[in-house]
Order: C-alpha cells, then sequence, then structure tokens
C-alpha cells in the first residue's frame, strides 16, 4: 500500500507541498489504473443503452441495466473516465431513493461491465410515470425515457405460461459474404397474459434453443451478451436475466433454412411442456458465382449535351445455387474498344501480315504467360491510334474468352513475339486459349452506380444481386456504330476489324466473371431516312441522295437500307430495280452516313405504276411513286 500524507508545515511551504502530493498521487494512480481527469477530459463520444425489460411499481425488485460507454476521438473505449447518472424517476438503489449517482468507467469487468462501460441498475421505486434517464461526462450528455408502469401490489409474476420468440433479422447471407450473416434469437418468458415473467430459477439455465431444420454448413448459436465466451453449437443452455434471453445465430457456409425450436426445461418433465418453434429464416446470398450482361433497348441512351451519349446497361450477380448475392457485394469493370491482336474472328490484316485463328494458344498454372508460336505479332501488332502506329504495351489488358473466371483477365507485362507475359500467373493449365488483346483507345469508359445510385468509376455495387452501370462515348460519324455491327464493315480503323467493345464485369477472388461484346456505341433512336433530292415520283431511271442520321442529328455510317418494290399496275412489263449505294458493294451508308442510290426503270406502258418503299431499321420509311406517262 502507498501512503502519502503532509511531511512540511512551514508557512508558505504547505500549499506547495500539497500541489506536488497531488499531482504524485495521480502519477501513481495512472500507473495502476489511469488518471481520471484526463480520462474524463477524453471524452467526446458518450453513448447511452437502457436493457429492454418491465418496471413496475408492483415488483419493486425489477430493475432494467442502464450503460454508459465513453469514447475518445478515435473511437476507442475511455477506462476510468468519470460518468454522472440522472433519473427523474425511479431509482438507483432498490432499498433507498438514489437519483444521482457517479460512477467510473470499467476495464471490463467480471460484472458483466465491458471496457469503457459504466453500468447500474434503474429500479421502479414508488411512483409510476416515465422516467428521463441521463448521464454526463466532459460536457456531453444524453438521455432516454423509461416507462415504470402502475401496478397494483401484489406478489411478482412467476408462473410461466408461454414462451415469446423473436427474431432480429430472419433472412440471413451465407457466411464470408459481405451481407447480414447473423440474427439475435429473443426468447421471453411469459404470463398467460403475455406480460415478461421473472422466475426464481434464473441463476441456472432454464432455456434450451436447438436448430431441428439447418442447412448443415457449421450454423451456430452463442449465448448474449456475450457470445465469445462459449463455442458456438446448433445446440444451447441458457439462463435468462429477468425472464429474458438472447442468443446470437451465426449463419454457416451453405444456403439453406433453419428452423429453430425453443424449450422452456423447468415444464419439460410436466404433461405440458412450454415449446416454441421459430418461423423459417432463410440462409441465402452465397459467394458470386456468376455474373449476366444485359441491355435495355427502351429509354437506354442518354444524351449528355456535350458531344457524348452514355448508354445503361445492366448485370445480375448469383451465387452457385441462383440467389442474389449480398447487397453491397462490389463488381469491378473494365472496357475496351480497339483490339491490338487476336486469335478469334475477325481477321485483322496489319499490312504485313495477318492474324492467325483458333491457334493452339496455351498457359500454364503458377506461370504469367501466355504463348502463341502460330502468330508471333505481340510485338509487330498494331492499330492506327491519332495517326501513329500503336503497338501493344504495358498494361493493355488480356482476355481469354474460354478459360476458367480467376484466369479470364490479366495485364501485359512484357513482350516477346510469341509470348505475353502477364502481371499475374494463371491459375490453370489450358490449351486451345481463345484470347484478345486490347484497350480502350477511342474515349470509351465505364462507370457502375453504388447502393445510393452514385456513379463509380470501374465498379458497380449490387442491390439484391442487381447493378446498372454506364458506358460513355463520343457520338459523331466517326465513332457511332462502333461494336454495333459486324466489325469489318467499318471501315473508319485500321487494320479492319480492330475497332470492337468488350466488357468485363468479375467479383475479386470469387468464380465470378463474364466477358461481353453486348455493348457498343449505339445511336439514339429514332433514326432520321433523309431523301436529300427533293423528288418523291419518278418515270425514268435517276439516283437518290440519301442520308440516314440519329435523333440528334448525327449521320450515321454503315446503316442498310432497305428496300421493297410493289406494283399497283403493270400492264408493260415494268420492271423496277433498287440498286447498291454508289462506291459500295452493299445497301449501307458511307462513312459520312450518307448513300447515293440508283433506281432502274425498264419497260412498262403508259399508265403502269409501281411503289418503291425505302426504309430503315429503327427509323422511318420513305416512299416515290413510280409512273409511266
Amino acid at each position: 500500500m502507498i501512503k502519502i500524507s503532509t511531511l512540511f508545515h512551514v508557512p508558505g511551504v504547505k500549499m506547495m507541498v500539497r500541489y506536488a502530493l497531488a499531482v504524485a498521487a495521480c502519477l501513481v494512480a495512472l500507473v495502476l489504473t489511469g488518471c481520471g481527469g484526463d480520462s474524463e477530459k477524453h471524452v467526446v463520444q458518450l453513448q447511452l443503452l437502457v436493457t429492454e425489460g418491465p418496471l413496475s411499481t408492483a415488483h419493486p425488485e425489477q430493475y432494467r441495466y442502464v450503460i454508459a460507454t465513453a469514447r475518445n476521438a478515435d473511437g476507442d473505449p475511455l477506462v476510468n473516465a468519470s460518468i454522472e447518472f440522472h433519473t427523474t424517476l425511479g431509482s438507483f438503489d432498490n432499498d433507498t431513493v438514489m437519483r444521482r449517482k457517479v460512477m467510473t468507467t470499467s476495464r471490463g469487468n467480471a460484472d458483466g461491465s465491458g471496457r469503457g462501460e459504466a453500468r447500474l441498475r434503474l429500479y421502479p421505486g414508488a411512483a409510476a410515470g416515465i422516467a428521463q434517464v441521463s448521464i454526463f461526462s466532459n460536457g456531453q450528455q444524453r438521455s432516454q425515457s423509461v416507462v415504470i408502469e402502475a401496478g397494483e401490489n401484489g406478489d411478482p409474476l412467476t408462473e410461466v405460461h408461454q414462451l415469446g420468440l423473436s427474431l432480429s433479422v430472419s433472412s440471413l447471407t451465407v457466411a464470408g459474404t459481405t451481407g447480414q450473416e447473423t440474427s439475435i434469437v429473443r426468447i421471453e418468458l411469459q404470463s398467460a397474459d403475455g406480460r415478461r415473467v421473472t422466475t426464481a430459477d434464473e441463476q441456472q439455465a432454464n432455456l434450451r434453443v436447438s436448430m431441428i431444420t439447418r442447412p448443415g454448413g457449421g450454423e451456430s448459436l452463442k449465448p448474449l451478451p456475450n457470445p465469445q465466451e462459449q463455442s458456438g453449437s446448433h445446440l444451447l443452455e441458457l439462463a435468462t436475466e429477468q425472464g429474458l434471453g438472447q442468443v446470437l445465430l451465426t449463419a454457416g457456409t451453405l444456403p439453406g433454412v433453419i428452423e429453430l425450436l425453443v424449450e422452456f426445461l423447468p415444464s419439460l418433465s410436466g404433461s405440458n411442456p412450454l415449446l416454441v418453434q421459430s418461423s423459417r429464416i432463410n440462409v441465402a446470398s452465397g459467394p458470386a458465382h456468376s455474373i449476366a450482361i444485359s441491355y435495355p433497348i427502351q429509354n437506354a441512351i442518354q444524351d449528355l449535351g456535350n458531344g457524348f451519349y452514355r448508354r445503361k446497361g445492366g448485370l445480375q450477380v448469383t451465387d452457385r445455387y441462383g440467389n442474389a448475392v449480398a447487397d453491397g457485394t462490389v463488381v469491378s469493370l473494365g472496357v475496351l474498344d480497339t483490339v491490338l491482336t487476336s486469335n478469334i474472328p475477325p481477321v485483322l490484316d496489319y499490312g504485313f501480315s495477318q492474324n492467325v485463328l483458333y491457334t493452339n494458344a496455351g498457359i500454364r498454372a503458377g506461370e504469367a504467360s501466355l504463348t502463341d508460336v502460330e502468330n508471333s505479332l505481340f510485338q509487330s501488332a498494331y492499330v492506327k491510334h491519332n495517326g501513329i502506329q500503336r503497338f501493344i504495351e504495358p498494361n493493355d489488358r488480356v482476355l481469354l474468352l474460354n478459360s476458367p473466371a480467376r484466369d479470364k483477365s490479366r495485364f501485359v507485362a512484357q513482350l516477346s513475339p510469341e509470348a505475353i507475359t502477364t502481371t499475374a500467373g494463371f491459375l490453370q493449365d489450358q490449351d486451345a486459349v481463345q484470347y484478345l488483346v486490347g484497350a480502350a483507345l477511342k474515349g470509351l469508359q465505364v462507370a457502375g452506380e453504388n447502393t445510393a445510385g452514385e456513379l463509380l468509376p470501374g465498379r458497380v455495387q449490387t442491390l439484391t444481386g442487381a447493378g446498372t452501370f454506364y458506358l460513355t462515348y463520343p457520338a459523331n460519324r466517326h465513332t457511332l456504330g462502333l461494336g454495333c455491327q459486324d466489325p469489318q464493315l467499318d471501315t473508319r480503323y485500321e487494320p479492319v476489324g480492330s475497332a470492337q467493345v468488350w466488357l468485363i464485369a468479375q467479383v475479386s477472388d470469387t468464380d465470378a466473371a463474364v466477358v461481353d461484346n453486348q455493348g457498343c456505341y449505339s445511336a439514339l433512336l429514332n433514326f432520321q431516312l433523309r431523301n436529300l433530292s427533293g423528288v418523291n415520283s419518278l418515270s425514268e431511271t435517276a439516283t437518290l441522295s440519301l442520308d440516314v442520321r440519329d435523333a440528334a442529328d448525327i449521320q450515321l455510317p454503315f446503316i442498310e437500307i432497305k428496300a421493297q418494290v410493289s406494283y399497283t399496275r403493270n400492264q408493260g412489263s415494268l420492271e423496277v430495280s433498287v440498286g447498291l449505294c454508289e462506291d459500295r458493294l452493299d445497301r449501307r451508308t458511307n462513312t459520312n452516313g450518307a448513300c447515293a442510290l440508283p433506281i432502274s426503270i425498264q419497260g412498262g406502258q403508259s399508265g403502269d405504276r409501281a411503289l418503291v418503299q425505302l426504309s430503315v431499321t429503327g427509323g422511318n420509311a420513305i416512299e416515290l411513286d413510280v409512273a409511266i406517262p
């Protein structure tokens, strides 16, 4: 025991000595437990919790815990902080009226107080009403209202007639995901009229909780408020406190259904044992296993007004059992709009060579290398970009279309003519790999929504398994339509066929990954087929000047113009035919979105008539009347 007393009584020195001794006492206390005054000054977060339970003037032995928690600015619990408790009704003592009490926060004691907590009991006292319970520390204050019920004096309720059972959550996710894996099971001993009962045998286990149905993936039950004190199992016995028992139910690694059976142990020897069975608790949402991509058609494209369009896309992420993954699951997104080399159609002709399709490219487990001896183009393949030759560069994306999910996407680290060294190794051996190497070089970007609807670059968060993402791209005659048709039709880019749009979506450390090419630089509906010749009727062969534009008046290259000829009178072997667009081998617009379309009129006699109808998919039709004078 350390004793500090006043040693000097010399006038003028006494005050200084007392001050020095006070400082010394504080230092000794700090070594042993922490200096209370300093702890109190650091309290910036104060929390108040009043436990559940009845309080009635008819049962003065009833109580509820009032728990104060003090934390510093970093959120850490503070030990030895002074907390002042107040109540306007009831009492903090069961023998006398005590409505104010000061306590210090605990280091974590055996009486149930956690670290940084101070707790005491609130008894009902003699007066009914609403008690305003408050705590104070370092200028912080928290309050909570507690109802104290009026009742006739009599013996406390001790006879249990029924059990009440409730769940904080009735739908859980499989353990190891980002969702809700636990539920609090609340069991109440009740009288015949539904009031909570306090029994005399609460010092020993009086409830048994068991799982009568479970998936078998390691589900567990643990007692509250201290689940760490017992390893989980599918059967648990516990003691109630003031008629209340609480259990923490934790899901396992398999989806399915959990059903609980609760038994009141003192009743099991009687003729009417008290039992209650829970409703079915659904366990779903295991780790992500599959991703599906889709694009809506109606109201799917937005003109941003700055020369760019934004197209909406959707994805659905499920576990291997078809359940939606947990809310907030993050899906990483990546895009490319330029293929530099590949061994799948279309053939890319570089001028000096062209890629070979379906080669025996391969990867090996534990090695970070994609080899393709037959192509040998990894160092020489290029596209025309910004007027120069753009070769494969480090960090360009490598997509393996027919590989398992965890091997589908890699990034270029180094190159040799016959191999690409990637930034990460592959997980399994595979031959006949179908691959492509590319980058986003033409302005394509991808972003997804989080659960609050805000845009996140390069990722999306799911809600009930679904997510929304957007492709944003430049909208002009040099870009619109990129990836929307056969790449070999698009002659705006060299080599022809290199303009392709690919999306990669994957959930990290799972088997969920997909490579998709449904998206493209879509134009805005409805399309406009325009007759620039100003001619609505023909009597002899002519060439019409046409163009196709989208709803924002942007010229659309490579749009097919459909033609149909019908005859209303043909007595003179009238033949009307619609040719191909000049300078093309098909009936599609050129790179300017225009078409000079010849219409041939042969034979016929006076009075013969025909109707030529020209149209584009997603747009209007125009008609020309053919009449032989």
